[in-house]
Protein backbone atom coordinates (compact mmCIF):
# COMPACT_ATOMS: atom_id res chain seq x y z
CA UNK A 1 0.00 0.00 0.00
CA UNK A 2 1.29 3.22 -1.15
CA UNK A 3 1.29 6.59 0.89
CA UNK A 4 -1.58 8.10 -0.97
CA UNK A 5 -3.76 5.45 -0.45
CA UNK A 6 -2.91 4.65 3.16
CA UNK A 7 -3.82 8.67 3.87
CA UNK A 8 -6.35 8.49 2.08
CA UNK A 9 -7.75 5.39 3.79
CA UNK A 10 -7.10 7.63 6.90
CA UNK A 11 -8.76 10.70 6.00
CA UNK A 12 -12.16 9.00 5.54
CA UNK A 13 -11.67 6.81 8.74
CA UNK A 14 -11.27 10.54 10.55
CA UNK A 15 -14.60 12.12 8.55
CA UNK A 16 -16.93 8.83 8.65
CA UNK A 17 -15.47 9.41 12.73
CA UNK A 18 -16.46 12.84 13.31
CA UNK A 19 -19.72 12.51 11.19
CA UNK A 20 -21.18 9.40 14.13
CA UNK A 21 -19.76 11.80 16.44
CA UNK A 22 -21.68 14.93 15.31
CA UNK A 23 -24.94 12.99 14.96
CA UNK A 24 -24.93 11.52 18.76
CA UNK A 25 -24.28 15.07 20.10
CA UNK A 26 -27.09 16.39 17.78
CA UNK A 27 -29.45 13.32 19.18
CA UNK A 28 -28.14 14.06 22.68
CA UNK A 29 -29.00 18.15 22.51
CA UNK A 30 -31.77 17.03 20.70
CA UNK A 31 -33.47 14.89 24.06
CA UNK A 32 -32.64 17.21 25.93
CA UNK A 33 -34.70 20.12 24.46
CA UNK A 34 -37.54 17.65 24.11
CA UNK A 35 -38.12 17.04 27.97
CA UNK A 36 -41.30 17.64 29.14
CA UNK A 37 -40.52 18.82 32.83
CA UNK A 38 -42.55 17.38 36.02
CA UNK A 39 -45.02 21.05 36.08
CA UNK A 40 -46.02 19.94 32.59
CA UNK A 41 -46.56 16.47 32.91
CA UNK A 42 -48.64 17.25 35.83
CA UNK A 43 -50.80 20.28 33.77
CA UNK A 44 -51.58 17.59 31.11
CA UNK A 45 -52.42 14.54 32.76
CA UNK A 46 -54.33 15.86 35.28
CA UNK A 47 -55.76 18.44 32.42
CA UNK A 48 -55.53 21.51 34.81
CA UNK A 49 -57.64 24.56 33.66
CA UNK A 50 -56.47 28.24 33.85
CA UNK A 51 -57.22 28.86 37.30
CA UNK A 52 -56.03 25.20 38.32
CA UNK A 53 -52.92 26.47 36.97
CA UNK A 54 -52.71 29.89 38.66
CA UNK A 55 -53.38 27.83 42.02
CA UNK A 56 -50.71 25.05 41.05
CA UNK A 57 -48.35 27.99 40.07
CA UNK A 58 -48.46 29.18 43.71
CA UNK A 59 -48.25 25.77 45.20
CA UNK A 60 -44.74 25.50 43.47
CA UNK A 61 -43.53 28.27 44.45
CA UNK A 62 -44.12 27.33 47.79
CA UNK A 63 -42.78 23.92 47.69
CA UNK A 64 -39.62 25.17 45.76
CA UNK A 65 -39.23 27.36 48.94
CA UNK A 66 -39.40 24.98 51.43
CA UNK A 67 -37.33 22.63 49.54
CA UNK A 68 -34.52 24.81 49.10
CA UNK A 69 -34.41 25.20 52.60
CA UNK A 70 -34.94 21.77 53.58
CA UNK A 71 -31.69 20.55 51.27
CA UNK A 72 -29.89 23.54 52.25
CA UNK A 73 -29.92 22.14 55.55
CA UNK A 74 -28.92 19.01 54.78
CA UNK A 75 -26.17 20.12 52.55
CA UNK A 76 -24.82 21.92 55.45
CA UNK A 77 -24.99 19.16 57.91
CA UNK A 78 -23.82 16.72 55.29
CA UNK A 79 -20.56 19.29 55.07
CA UNK A 80 -20.18 19.41 58.86
CA UNK A 81 -20.63 15.61 59.30
CA UNK A 82 -17.85 15.10 56.77
CA UNK A 83 -15.27 17.59 58.52
CA UNK A 84 -15.57 15.78 61.38
CA UNK A 85 -14.05 12.84 59.75
CA UNK A 86 -10.30 14.69 59.89
CA UNK A 87 -11.11 14.77 63.38
CA UNK A 88 -10.83 11.68 66.19
CA UNK A 89 -13.64 10.74 68.72
CA UNK A 90 -16.23 13.06 69.27
CA UNK A 91 -18.86 10.40 67.71
CA UNK A 92 -21.88 12.19 69.42
CA UNK A 93 -20.92 14.97 67.58
CA UNK A 94 -21.03 12.60 64.51
CA UNK A 95 -24.15 10.77 65.53
CA UNK A 96 -26.17 14.15 65.86
CA UNK A 97 -25.36 15.62 62.52
CA UNK A 98 -26.70 12.30 60.84
CA UNK A 99 -29.58 12.67 62.70
CA UNK A 100 -29.95 15.73 61.99
CA UNK A 101 -29.86 15.04 58.10
CA UNK A 102 -32.28 12.17 58.63
CA UNK A 103 -34.55 14.73 59.97
CA UNK A 104 -34.63 17.30 57.70
CA UNK A 105 -34.57 14.14 54.96
CA UNK A 106 -38.12 13.30 56.55
CA UNK A 107 -39.34 16.08 56.32
CA UNK A 108 -38.45 17.07 53.05
CA UNK A 109 -40.66 13.18 52.73
CA UNK A 110 -43.34 15.06 54.31
CA UNK A 111 -43.31 17.93 52.71
CA UNK A 112 -43.28 16.46 49.18
CA UNK A 113 -46.51 14.33 50.08
CA UNK A 114 -48.01 17.14 51.07
CA UNK A 115 -47.70 19.11 48.07
CA UNK A 116 -48.95 15.87 45.91
CA UNK A 117 -51.93 15.93 48.54
CA UNK A 118 -52.36 19.95 48.05
CA UNK A 119 -52.71 19.07 43.86
CA UNK A 120 -54.58 16.31 44.69
CA UNK A 121 -57.55 19.22 46.53
CA UNK A 122 -56.83 21.22 43.22
CA UNK A 123 -58.67 18.03 41.18
CA UNK A 124 -62.16 18.12 40.36
CA UNK A 125 -64.01 15.06 40.89
CA UNK A 126 -63.41 14.00 37.34
CA UNK A 127 -59.88 14.68 37.39
CA UNK A 128 -59.59 12.38 40.50
CA UNK A 129 -59.12 9.05 38.36
CA UNK A 130 -56.02 10.97 36.16
CA UNK A 131 -54.92 11.87 39.81
CA UNK A 132 -54.75 8.57 40.51
CA UNK A 133 -53.00 7.43 37.92
CA UNK A 134 -50.53 9.79 37.87
CA UNK A 135 -49.68 9.21 41.93
CA UNK A 136 -48.53 5.75 40.44
CA UNK A 137 -45.71 7.90 38.79
CA UNK A 138 -45.03 10.39 41.68
CA UNK A 139 -41.60 9.11 42.49
CA UNK A 140 -40.99 8.16 39.01
CA UNK A 141 -41.06 11.72 37.89
CA UNK A 142 -40.10 13.32 40.98
CA UNK A 143 -37.79 11.32 42.83
CA UNK A 144 -34.21 12.16 41.07
CA UNK A 145 -32.58 15.18 43.14
CA UNK A 146 -30.46 17.34 41.87
CA UNK A 147 -26.89 17.89 43.19
CA UNK A 148 -26.21 21.18 45.52
CA UNK A 149 -22.64 21.13 44.60
CA UNK A 150 -22.78 24.87 44.80
CA UNK A 151 -25.06 25.61 41.99
CA UNK A 152 -28.24 27.51 42.99
CA UNK A 153 -31.66 25.91 41.21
Amino acid sequence: MNKNKFYAIVILGLLLSNGILIFFITQKRHNRHSHTSPREIVIQRLKLDESQIIKYEELIQVHRGRTHELMKGIQERRNDLYSQMLKNGKSNIQAALIDSIASNQAELEKLNYSHFKDIQSLCMPNQLADFENLSKDLAKLFGKEKPMHGSKR
